[in-house]
């Protein structure tokens, strides 16, 4: 049982939800796709890509110094440093995609070459780079409120997590763990499944609340999955935490070294956190309409 408390209750409630508002994103990336060999490579890229002087926007011999200027060593060693270290790995990593284009122009003019390839840079007429600067910033704005999001909850995660993980390591004061310590450890773990699931939906509450102030009837937000995966994976922790802490109670009790009293107290902690649980699935999973306030039929009034 004290490998249960001393193992599991870090996994569970420090790095689960660390691990799951926090992990690399997808919304921080695009996938950059490339033909090779009868089939697709995509890399990872940013969603804003790297802007070039659109093609028609230069007179003939403006375009062609252009040309000479970037092809110039001094310019392209920013890209491709000359070092035979920094040629190798450019040469690995753009053979990871098929080679794009080094292997017909091996010197650093094809690297910096295919390093424009690798961040999805080429040249375009100006209304074509209007449109596509145009839709990747509204792709952009779109994802950056979700990461905003999303880290504003990792943020209270951590924080909810980290003083769970305190108060565990002051129960456990000895070794081996005691039956009491053991029962404060599922208190511990079942009473922050609960905490977990109101401070990770806390921000969605607070946006609620912000489109209600401002006359709001109704909102998406709760319905956006956009805005409510890390309470997805939150609930599955926080339910597996829950149940964890149940398992364990069970199995403590079942030792008969427990007294009545330390006993009762346990499951009403755990009861009372069940309750809290329940409570906050049922709120969470409920899709209801806003109620109309005072300040927004006043507005509406006017």
């Amino acid at each position: 049982m004290s490998r249960w408390g001393d193992c599991d209750l870090v996994w569970i409630t420090h790095y689960g939800p660390r691990i799951a508002a926090t992990r690399p994103d997808p919304l921080l990336f695009h996938a950059r796709h490339f033909h090779h060999e009868g089939s697709k490579l995509f890399t990872p890229r940013f969603p804003l890509t790297a802007l070039r002087l659109p093609s028609d926007e230069l007179r003939a011999p403006s375009a062609e110094l252009l040309a000479e200027t970037r092809l110039d060593p001094n310019t392209i060693e920013l890209l491709v440093p000359p070092k035979d270290s920094s040629r190798r790995h450019i040469d690995i990593q753009l053979n990871a995609y098929g080679g794009l284009g080094i292997d017909a122009d091996p010197s650093e003019r094809g690297r910096a070459a295919g390093l424009f390839e690798l961040a999805a840079s080429r040249q375009r007429p100006l209304l074509e780079e209007v449109a596509k600067v145009e839709h990747g910033m509204a792709r952009h704005m779109l994802r950056l409120k979700v990461i905003v999001l999303r880290y504003v909850k990792a943020s209270l995660v951590f924080l909810t997590t980290a003083l769970a993980m305190y108060v565990a390591a002051a129960i456990v004061t000895s070794s081996p763990v005691t039956t009491a310590q053991e029962l404060g450890l599922i208190v511990v773990v079942t009473v922050w499944a609960p905490c977990i699931l109101f401070v990770v939906s806390a921000p969605v509450r607070w946006l609620d609340q912000l489109l209600r102030a401002e006359g709001a009837v109704r909102t998406g937000v709760a319905a956006d999955p956009e805005f409510t995966q890390v309470e997805r994976i939150a609930t599955w922790l926080a339910s597996t935490a829950w149940l964890l802490g149940v398992g364990a109670l069970f199995a403590v009790l079942g030792d008969g070294e427990v007294t009545r009293s330390a006993a009762t107290s346990t499951i009403v902690a755990v009861a009372a956190s069940g309750t809290a649980l329940g409570c906050q699935l049922v709120r969470w999973t409920r899709r209801r309409r806003l109620p109309i306030t005072r300040a927004a039929q006043c507005r509406r009034a006017l």
